[in-house]
């Protein structure tokens, strides 16, 4: 399935509502996401994951907290480098 999640509307809210996303920066200073499960609502980041230019995650997202069953494969609405 794919799925658009949106931008979250407070960022540095300590927790990212179900199906959106938050820019956050990783160690080494890259960009990444913060996403908040459509499913379960935990919230995940994306290390390991590649986001292009026009917010398409690869590889899928699968929530890392079982049982939940969320695959999916996400575009970041609003992502920007």
């Amino acid at each position: 399935m794919n799925v658009v999640l949106r931008k979250a509307e407070q960022p540095g809210d300590p927790w990212i509502p179900a199906g959106t996303w938050e820019p956050i920066t990783r160690a080494d200073g890259s960009c990444s996401a913060m996403v908040g499960c459509g499913e379960c609502g935990k919230n995940q980041n994306l290390t390991g994951h590649t986001i292009t230019a026009d917010g398409s995650v690869t590889p899928s997202l699968q929530c890392s907290f079982p049982p939940c069953p969320w695959h999916v494969y996400v575009k970041l609405e609003g992502w920007e480098l």
